[in-house]
């Protein structure tokens, strides 16, 4: 079991990379993925501290649909409820890994639905994407700067002078 929501992120994001590097090189998963994460939402404040974790979960789930993590929002009040059986100040966040085999806990949980994000999953090798190709790119912008500032610069002198002629020609 891990708890705190800066050690389930870290183990989500390590349970990420871990995924990606077993596509790439078989090696083992160094430690036990997880199976549940349980989040006391209505607790936390502000909920900023955990929306990102949502996000872990789907792209996690999204990628490997073997073993899917449950994201479990708990209800008002758990957080205490939870940090004093731990025998902690407070706990916003729980993580089990798969070692841990409850039927009665599995059982409750089905009915919560996987988070799977489909814009983050593999795409298929029937879908290729076709590259962006950019010719010409019209701008306003001047090509030099310096010069265009100069010119500006002297274009307004040159208002101010024929403005000075105009007005002392109107009063001559």
């Amino acid at each position: 079991m891990t708890y705190g929501i800066n050690e389930v992120t870290k183990k989500l994001e390590t349970q990420i990379h871990n995924f990606h590097l077993l596509q790439v090189v078989d090696v083992p998963e160094p430690s036990l993925p997880l199976k549940y994460v349980f989040v006391c939402r209505s607790d936390v404040d502000p909920p900023l501290l955990i929306d990102h974790l949502p996000h872990l979960v789907a792209a996690y789930n999204s990628n490997c649909l073997r073993d899917p993590i449950k994201l479990v929002t708990l209800p008002q009040g758990a957080e205490l409820l939870l940090a004093q059986n731990l025998g902690i100040r407070r706990v916003t966040v729980i993580a089990i890994d798969t070692n841990y085999n409850d039927q009665h806990l599995a059982s409750m949980l089905e009915s919560v639905p996987t988070l799977t994000a489909s814009w983050l999953s593999q795409p298929n090798a029937s879908t290729s994407l076709i590259p962006t190709h950019i010719k010409h790119v019209r701008t306003t912008a001047p090509r030099d700067m310096k010069a265009a500032k100069d010119l500006r610069v002297q274009q307004k002198l040159d208002a101010k002078k024929k403005k000075l002629q105009n007005d002392a020609g109107a009063r001559g």
